[in-house]
This record gives structure tokens, sequence and C-alpha cells, in this order.
């Protein structure tokens, strides 16, 4: 079991993000997150968006999936398939996005893992 941690464009998000992950580790706590952008708030660009995964990653409390780190979001269809295939080939991830108007398609969409 994991937390997603929802975000969007405000730089306090990631700061509170990072808190938390600092938190977890202070107490030893068992409890894992993973990242969950927002796109009806939070960026496209890949590269900024693949550096913030990138920069919890290697935390002992980020959440995996057969050792590929997890990454979530609301929306993010912006991405495409392409955006969606560069964060798994340069971070590892196991992508389970929830992209609206997408229901009943998974199939063409063979870059993500799962969805919700």
């Amino acid at each position: 079991d994991a937390v997603a941690l929802n975000y969007g464009a405000s730089s306090w998000e990631l700061e509170q993000i990072a808190l938390a992950f600092l938190a977890a580790e202070s107490l030893s706590s068992p409890l894992k997150f993973f990242l969950s952008p927002d796109f009806t708030s939070h960026s496209c660009d890949l590269d900024s968006l693949i550096a913030e995964i990138q920069r919890f990653a290697g935390h002992p409390n980020q959440f995996k999936v057969n050792g590929k780190v997890m990454v979530s979001s609301f929306e993010g269809g912006c991405l495409g398939q392409d955006g969606w295939q560069t964060i798994k080939d340069r971070v590892g991830a196991y992508l389970m996005p929830f992209i609206s108007g997408l229901e009943g398609q998974f199939g063409q969409w063979e870059v993500l893992d799962t969805w919700f």
C-alpha cells in the first residue's frame, strides 16, 4: 500500500512532498509514497516532470512496483503516448495514470502499465 501525493504547479506543493518523504524517513516509517501530478494545473513539460520524479525515485519511502518507480496522474493526455514512453524510459517508471476520455481505449495506450 502507498499514498498518492497529488500536486500541481505551485512551488510549495513539491516542498510539502519533500517534507512528507523526510518525515517518513526520519520516523523509519514503512509508509510509501508515489507522485501523481495533476495536469489540470501541472505543466506538461517533460524535462521538469522527469526531474521531479527523479528527485524522489531513490528515496527509501518511494513506492515501487517490481522495482519500478510508481507514477500516477490526474489527467495527462497532454503528454501523449510518446511523453509517457519518455517517462518510462528515462525514469524506469511503472505508469498508472488517470486520463479522462480514454475509458475503453486502454489497449491503444500500450505504454501504460495500468490505469484507474
